[in-house]
């Protein structure tokens, strides 16, 4: 542990981060998730997470079913290539593992820095495992977030999402971040009443979709930018996709190249709620992993 305690005086010493004494009991159980998959975390990775989850856990977002799953893509600084930052910090509900196609040639990962996060290449995706029917308790009790480090601006690019368009095609759960200049949230309804979206520029940031009773909520950057009604059933055939969105046929379609930080799913979020996983995620991103 003397490691430990020098690392903790020379980043208090310095004023790079917050510290925080100790590694939080999820912390520790991802490391051991994560080092069997050969992709183990920093100590500097692993004094961050806690951070993050004990600013959370006093939101009262976690636990208690506001975050369900999440994957702060950080669980290990490569080379080599072939090592994916696959094991979720939380993982409640879906894979134990976020599962990608393609090679892992056709993948790039940074973990600091102004290009760190995880970017596929153009036709890949992550499998979460995560059934909306199963994962969510109503459609009026979800959200969905990413945070983009690296935007861009084409159109049909879904960052997350599922959608059953052959056996119920009024039913959908996305999000996508700066769609050809518009961010929309679906949640969850094709028809009416449709996503509730705003324009928007080709600026990284952290994004939530969220549907409450009535409401469907879109956030940027901590701030409510738009809030329709909210409608529609939960998918019951198709899991949800990161990079991509999860269709019956073609089975995958509208990938995305933006590169992110991070994604979260769990029960449906208030304006307040929105405000302060905001504040955490930004912090780790921004301050422990210095991504934009």
């Amino acid at each position: 542990m003397r490691w430990l305690a020098l690392l903790l005086a020379v980043l208090s010493g310095h004023g790079a981060v917050p510290v925080v004494a100790g590694y939080d009991a999820k912390v520790l159980n991802w490391q051991s998730r994560s080092v069997p998959q050969g992709v183990p975390a920093a100590p500097l990775v692993q004094m961050g997470t806690t951070y993050f989850l004990r600013n959370i856990r006093r939101g009262g977002l976690y636990p208690g079913g506001k975050i369900i799953r999440a994957n702060l893509f950080s669980s290990f600084n490569g080379p080599p290539a072939s090592a994916f930052p696959k094991v979720p910090v939380i993982a409640n509900v879906g894979n134990a593992l976020d599962l990608a196609s393609g090679s892992s040639g056709s993948w790039s990962y940074s973990l600091t820095g102004a290009a760190g996060g995880l970017q596929n290449s153009v036709s890949d995706y992550i499998d979460t495992g995560v059934l909306p029917s199963t994962a969510f308790s109503s459609i009026t009790n979800a959200h969905l977030s990413v945070y983009v480090t690296v935007s861009t601006n084409l159109s049909a690019e879904s960052e997350i999402g599922c959608y059953p368009n052959l056996t119920d095609s009024q039913r959908i759960c996305a999000l996508y971040a700066n769609d050809g200049g518009t961010v929309k949230s679906w949640m969850f309804s094709a028809g009416s009443p449709g996503p509730t979206s705003t324009s928007d520029s080709a600026n990284p940031g952290y994004y939530i979709a969220s549907a409450t009773v009535g409401s469907n909520s879109l956030y940027r950057a901590g701030s409510l930018v738009a809030r329709g009604a909210s409608g529609g059933n939960l998918p019951s055939t198709v899991n949800v996709y990161l990079f991509a969105i999860h269709l019956e046929s073609p089975s995958v379609a509208n990938f995305s190249l933006k590169r992110l930080g991070a994604y979260t799913l769990g029960a449906g979020l208030s304006d307040a709620d929105a405000a302060l996983l905001t504040s955490a995620m930004n912090s780790y991103q921004k301050n422990w992993l210095k991504r934009p």
